[in-house]
C-alpha cells in the first residue's frame, strides 16, 4: 500500500489548477461519462483528502492506498504518459486526484 504524500493545502492547490481542470474534464467525458467503471474524479479527491486528514481510520483507506500503488508501480515501469494537461502528464494527474504526488510539488 501506498499512502498519500500529499497534504490537504496541496491537494487545494492542486484541485485549483489549470492541469486538475482539464484533467477532472477530460475525465468525466471520456472515462466517466462513457459508463466505465470510474469514479468521478470529485468522488476520487473526496476519498483522499478523507485519507489524508484520517488516515487509516477512513473507510477508504485502503481503496485510495491500494489505487496508489498499483498506479505508482505503473508509473514508475513505464513512465507518465504523453497525453498531458497544462503540461502535466495524465498519469501525474490521476496520482495527484488520489492523494500521490510523484513529484512532490503539493506534498508540503
Amino acid at each position: 500500500m501506498t499512502e498519500p504524500n500529499m497534504t490537504l493545502g496541496g491537494m487545494d492547490r492542486w484541485t485549483n489548477s489549470e492541469a486538475y481542470t482539464q484533467y477532472a474534464e477530460y475525465h468525466a467525458k471520456h472515462v466517466h461519462g462513457k459508463g466505465k467503471a470510474a469514479s468521478p474524479v470529485s468522488e476520487v479527491v473526496r476519498r483522499a483528502r478523507e485519507v489524508i486528514r484520517h488516515g487509516e481510520n477512513s473507510k477508504h483507506h485502503q481503496k485510495v492506498t491500494n489505487y496508489n500503488a498499483r498506479a505508482l508501480g505503473s508509473y514508475r515501469k513505464h513512465g507518465a504518459g504523453s497525453r498531458k494537461f497544462a503540461g502535466v502528464a495524465k498519469n501525474v494527474c490521476a496520482l495527484r486526484c488520489w492523494g500521490f504526488d510523484p513529484h512532490g510539488t503539493y506534498t508540503r
